[in-house]
């Protein structure tokens, strides 16, 4: 699979040219960028989607961790949402068995899922106002996982 069928597998969306570019000339090489500065709309909760393709990719070069830090809480709601629809592609779609192997495979417990098969392995946690950290990241040293963090910049 390619990049770009991976991402559409994984977000619905077919990617922009940045979310290529951030892909194949950072991400993919273990090379981060210090910003990410673009307008709204243009799709930058999909880093964490970039990353997780990333991951995948160069698991030796990319950091299993990635916390995405937002300064509304509208954004990290919805950015929840978002990486919510990302793990159950990850899980659920077909199309994205390979994704998920791979990126269990990085795991240093397997547990497993419906049918003999990898449960998704992506730990999500949001840390905001009356939500307390799950801490379903802390479960699996080697699990890669997203967590959320909101500040009040006030």
């Amino acid at each position: 699979m390619s990049f770009e069928d991976d991402f559409k597998h994984l977000t619905a969306n077919a990617p922009f040219p940045w979310q290529v570019s951030l892909y194949q000339d950072w991400l993919s090489l273990g090379k981060f960028p210090a910003t990410c500065n673009l307008p709204t709309g243009l799709g930058k909760t999909s880093v964490v989607a970039i990353w997780r393709l990333a991951l995948a990719t160069n698991p030796a070069k990319v950091p299993r961790r990635l916390v995405y830090v937002v300064n509304r809480r509208t954004v990290v709601d919805q950015t929840t949402s978002e990486v919510e629809r990302y793990r159950d592609a990850i899980q659920n779609n077909p199309e994205l068995g390979q994704l998920r192997e791979t990126l269990a495979s990085l795991c240093a417990v397997r547990s497993p899922g419906a049918a003999g098969v990898s449960s998704c392995p992506l730990a999500l946690s949001t840390l905001r106002g009356q939500f307390a950290d799950n801490r379903k990241w802390s479960a699996d040293p080697a699990l890669p996982a997203s967590p959320r963090r909101w500040r009040n910049l006030a």
